[in-house]
């Protein structure tokens, strides 16, 4: 089963990015950013009538690549002038074709709350996603 596979490939890739960045190390960076108020990404669902999240992905496991050309900060820039509330930006490597730095580059570009879509397996990735580990 894919989900199985997409699963088992996640850890693998987490176990490897502990070698390279200890969770010691993640957790400290990202609890000693200021803690988020106000819940930003709430707010900015509950902002208007009709709200959406917009999704930035350059591939899926059932489609394949979905673009070859992928600006995905023209992408993220077009969602927010549209009127998007959120972002969603894959970061998974392996199935998606996402990467993390994606989720860095679009957060540090837009205004608007941006959410990290992976599977998360581990605590460990959401203290990177708090801080923005590469």
């Amino acid at each position: 089963m894919i989900l199985d596979k997409i699963v088992e490939a996640t850890k693998i890739r987490v176990a490897k990015e502990k070698e390279v960045e200890t969770p010691e190390t993640v957790k400290a960076a990202a609890l000693a950013l200021p803690s988020d108020t106000g819940f930003p990404f709430e707010a900015a669902l509950r902002q208007q009538d009709f709200n959406f999240i917009c999704e930035v992905k350059k591939a899926s496991p059932s489609k394949g690549i979905i673009a070859e050309h992928f600006p995905y900060l023209d992408i993220a820039k077009e969602y927010e002038v549209a009127g998007a509330a959120a972002i969603s930006v894959l970061t998974e490597p392996d199935f998606f074709k996402g990467d993390k730095k994606y989720l860095q580059e679009i957060a540090s570009t837009v205004k608007i709350p941006v959410l990290r879509k992976d599977f998360i397996i581990d605590e460990y990735q959401i203290y990177q996603a708090k801080y923005g580990a590469p």
